[in-house]
């Protein structure tokens, strides 16, 4: 990831020969992951921490990660509405509330009309699963043998049970 860039998700790759280690990529969300001496296990995620929206992240602690070189001037401004000056690399109190300002009602503005394009069907997203992504298609959770504590739980046993007798679910258009 460049910085300053917003992170990205990544399959988890391991590799297991030192030197010069084959890569095998791994589903998301696998669980029992072997991982020997001398392994190698990059596991590379999705998020930016939890910590609220990029809008409302306290100015001077972005311009901090600038001077840190953990952001770049650019990333403060696309990503989180922070403008810093790029002499002292301080933050421009002003100029970072007026934009702040019209970000958060851009966002709000496409928030009324945004949907989400599922690109298809979901037998037209698994078929082009392998293609798209050199991984085969994720099996949906109903259909493998659930393990855990949560299974106790009722409201759990029945989601599972509809969720098999129904094969799925219906994806809205």
């Amino acid at each position: 990831m460049t910085a300053g860039s917003r992170s990205r998700g990544e399959s988890v790759a391991a590799s297991r020969v030192p030197g010069n280690p084959p890569v095998e990529v791994l589903p998301s969300k696998c669980d029992r992951i072997r991982v020997d001496p001398d392994d190698l296990l990059e596991w590379v995620t999705w998020g930016g921490g939890g910590l609220g929206g990029p809008l409302t992240r306290p100015a001077e602690k972005v311009a901090l990660e600038v001077r840190r070189r953990l952001v770049t001037i650019q990333g403060a401004y696309e990503n989180y509405g922070v403008v810093v000056d790029p002499g002292d690399l301080s933050v421009r109190e002003e100029e970072t509330a007026a934009l702040r300002k019209s970000m958060m009602a851009a966002r709000a503005a496409a928030s009324k009309t945004l949907q989400y394009d599922k690109k298809g069907t979901i037998e037209e997203l698994t078929a082009s699963c392998l293609k798209e992504t050199g991984l085969p298609a994720p099996r949906p959770q109903w259909e493998l043998e659930p393990y855990g504590p949560h299974l106790s739980l009722p409201c759990v046993k029945d989601w599972y049970a509809r969720m098999k007798e129904a094969k799925g679910w219906e994806l809205q258009p």
